[in-house]
């Protein structure tokens, strides 16, 4: 059975960003954000939000779901509906220098 680490060893890492993983399939999927000419085939139903990645869909039409969970932070007022988001937002406003 697989465990959540966050130290563990991320050996693929994106030449464009700082994305980082421990799967090439996930890199190869993130790639896609980068390249500019890509078709945006998928809709929100609700807005005129279009993307190629059914993960960005899925965690886009959140914002449209009146029940959705919040995720605040701890330390500023700042909050989301989207986890990897306020994970993000951990790293670079308060934990900028951790690996």
């Amino acid at each position: 059975m697989k465990t959540h680490d966050e130290n563990r060893a991320k050996p693929f890492k994106c030449k464009l960003c700082d994305y980082s993983t421990d799967n090439k399939h996930y890199l190869t999927s993130h790639l896609k954000i980068h390249d500019k000419n890509r078709e945006k085939s998928l809709k929100c139903y609700q807005c005129d939000y279009k993307t190629d990645l059914k993960s960005h869909l899925k965690s886009h039409m959140q914002i449209h779901n009146p029940n959705r969970e919040k995720f605040p932070c701890l330390y500023c007022n700042y909050e989301t509906t989207i986890r990897s988001s306020l994970k993000r937002h951990l790293k670079k406003q308060h934990y900028p220098n951790r690996v």
